[in-house]
């Protein structure tokens, strides 16, 4: 059973990093085009980035269920697991603020944001990238 789990949660990490940077490499092709043109572009990876957080949303409740399946508390859990919560954190963080500038990007036509969005998704990327490298580590 913990071995579907930590499947399933490696999966959903998979996922969710391989969305942010399919969005990176379209919205970078996307800002090469026109201003007016850039907003009708952005619909597509848009919705990309919706899955992504999809496979992030399924990564944090599988390595939930991996916590309370390994019957671990929290002062002897590995290392890994611990920078696995604290990058979960910033994640979540820097995911909101994506959301906040995509929201002004659609809502708004603020074209100005699409550095900001390409911005927070390079952290998105980083930190999903933490999460991928300590969730190796967290395999026994």
């Amino acid at each position: 059973m913990i071995s579907i789990v930590i499947t399933l949660h490696l999966v959903a990490m998979a996922l969710a990093l391989g969305g942010r940077l399919i969005f990176a490499a379209l919205l970078q092709h996307s800002m090469a085009g026109s201003v007016t043109g850039k907003l009708e572009q952005l619909q597509a990876p848009l919705t990309i980035v919706k899955l992504a957080d999809w496979g992030l949303l399924m990564a944090l409740l599988s390595g939930l269920l991996l916590f309370f399946l390994q019957n671990l508390s929290v002062s002897v859990s590995p290392w890994s697991f611990k920078l696995k919560v604290v990058l979960a954190a910033l994640l979540i963080i820097a995911i909101g603020a994506f959301h906040i500038a995509q929201m002004r990007v659609v809502n708004h036509y603020d074209v100005q944001m699409l550095p900001v969005l390409k911005r927070l998704n390079i952290i998105t990327v980083a930190l999903l990238s933490g999460m991928v490298f300590f969730a190796t580590f967290a395999i026994n």
